[in-house]
């Protein structure tokens, strides 16, 4: 959902779990839009934040392995995984 919101240009400025509805088996969904910021490019930097504020927000529970492979989808799907690290 992440990667798709961000290659429509679309921001959450205060992304965090609470903010998800998930379930398995369904599309997850977006609550809160009062932060939601749209334009034409998600900067790296706006992109960087949401994935940690995310990851942050996630239980411990979640073993490493999984988040990384979450990353790794993102990546994948969000068209950025070929930018150049800085």
């Amino acid at each position: 959902m992440l990667a798709r919101l961000h290659r429509r240009g679309v921001y959450h400025a205060d992304l965090k779990a609470n903010n998800v509805i998930w379930s398995p088996g369904r599309e997850p969904l977006l609550l809160d839009y009062g932060r939601v910021r749209c334009g034409a490019r998600v900067s790296r930097r706006r992109r960087v934040k949401n994935l940690a504020q995310l990851n942050a927000a996630i239980p411990d529970a979640v073993p490493g392995t999984l988040r990384e492979a979450a990353l790794a989808r993102y990546l994948a799907e969000s068209g950025y995984g070929d930018e150049p690290a800085r």
